[in-house]
């Protein structure tokens, strides 16, 4: 068996639905952890390096202020995220927790609700196109305006 020698983030497991709670109790440690991904499955994280670290990191990157940032979620590993961007957006089949834990509730992704979040609402419109004057200015990559306003 090789060593493996990169450096390791994430693990993902499945436990049947009725064990789920169980077991995200049980692979909370000090070092890593767990968050359900819905349907039984489970990341395993370093703690702290999760979705809003990595938005964190691009903002720091391209200079973006916490108000112009946007994000959708469904799980317990959207959670850190949507309490740190300032849009925060919950999907119709969300957890009751990330609907207690986001500002706004939309559709289905089934239905493209997140395509229409980003074109109709009027929060979201005036996001992108700000993103976009930013982007034209040069302060960062045209694609990082759509980037983030996705999952």
């Amino acid at each position: 068996m090789a060593l493996i020698e990169d450096q390791l983030f994430k693990f993902a497991l499945r436990f049947p639905l009725e064990d789920l709670d169980q077991a995200l109790v049980n692979l909370n440690l000090e070092e890593v952890t767990a968050v359900s991904c819905g349907y039984g499955d489970v990341d395993i994280i370093v703690t702290g390096i999760h979705k809003a670290h990595g938005i964190q990191l691009l903002q720091q990157r391209w200079q973006i202020a916490n108000d112009k940032t946007a994000a959708f979620g469904d799980s317990g590993n959207d959670i850190e995220m949507l309490r740190h961007v300032h849009y925060s957006y919950a999907m119709e089949h969300a957890s009751e927790l990330v609907k207690r834990t986001a500002k706004y509730q939309i559709g289905s992704n089934n239905a493209e609700a997140v395509l229409d979040a980003i074109d109709l609402d009027p929060i979201l419109w005036t996001l992108k196109k700000d993103l976009k004057l930013q982007a034209g200015a040069g302060t960062q990559p045209a694609s990082a305006s759509l980037m983030r306003l996705s999952t």
